[in-house]
């Protein structure tokens, strides 16, 4: 039952993910203007206004993903992942403070269009380590060897995240900033292949081998896609692009930690 709630909670939170990114790049983030959590118009948006739908939009996926979580902390209270369950409550609340003080200084602080995404990519982080909590996965003797691989992916994979979105609210138009993010892509790319193999090769429990696998191959899929964010970055279609490009980073985000919280002590 829990993790059915949060497996909604998780597929809601990276749709989420990737209506902010679209919110943002088809500039709508002030759609609703500065009222917060309504729109000026109300409970509903103006159908009129693509902009105040979109953002309309947005905040009511993050009312849903809220409640979602909240329901799952409660089913989890009792239950021995109730530290992480807190933590990413926790951390939940922290985004929508930090969601409502973006929207009341009308987008005009690019640090806290920064944080509000990263502390997306921690909430979604925390939602995988209490998923893995609840599995039951088969270890062996090469599980932490395994683990130390997955650790370095998560660590390579946030910092991507971090520049990319460094590069377009902090930093738009470094070439220095636009070119860590592109290598550190491949090094992402590298090391998600090299956690497949292991998986593979050391027999790892079959969700452990998806979960790789479907990091791997879409860290690859990432490469081609930013190419193509980068080649068409005047075009129409830019919001689109970089709205499937950061969803697809935050998929291979929460791969790479709900692999990192498998069970050690189990492993050894």
């Amino acid at each position: 039952m829990i993790q059915r709630n949060l497996k909604i909670t998780i597929y809601a939170t990276i749709f989420l993910i990737a209506l902010g990114a679209y919110t943002t790049a088809s500039g709508s983030g002030m759609g609703c203007a500065d009222v917060y959590p309504l729109c000026d118009s109300g409970w509903l948006p103006n159908f009129d206004n693509p902009e105040q739908v979109t953002e309309w939009l947005h905040r009511l996926g993050a009312a849903i993903v809220g409640l979602c979580a909240f329901f799952a902390f409660f089913k989890s209270f009792k239950t021995p992942f109730r530290k992480i369950a807190m933590t990413s409550c926790l951390i939940l609340l922290f985004q929508g403070a930090l969601g409502a003080f973006t929207v009341k200084t009308e987008l005009q602080e690019p640090w806290l269009i920064f944080a509000h995404l990263f502390t997306s990519m921690l909430f979604l982080g925390s939602l995988a380590a209490w998923y893995t909590a609840t599995e039951n996965l088969e270890v062996n003797e090469d599980t932490s060897a395994f683990i130390r691989i997955s650790k370095i992916c998560c660590i390579f994979t946030m910092l991507q995240i971090a520049i990319g979105a460094m590069h377009v609210h902090l930093f738009k138009g470094s070439a220095h900033v636009l070119i860590t993010h592109i290598v550190l892509g491949f090094l992402v790319t590298g090391f998600s292949m090299s956690s497949m193999a292991r998986a593979k090769r050391t027999k790892q429990d079959q969700k452990i081998i998806k979960r790789s696998s479907w990091a791997a191959y879409l860290s690859v899929l990432q490469i081609l896609l930013g190419a193509g964010v980068f080649l068409s970055m005047a075009a129409p279609s830019y919001p689109p692009y970089i709205t499937l490009h950061l969803m697809i980073a935050a998929i291979i985000w929460f791969m790479h930690v709900s692999n990192f919280f498998i069970k050690a002590e189990e492993s050894i």
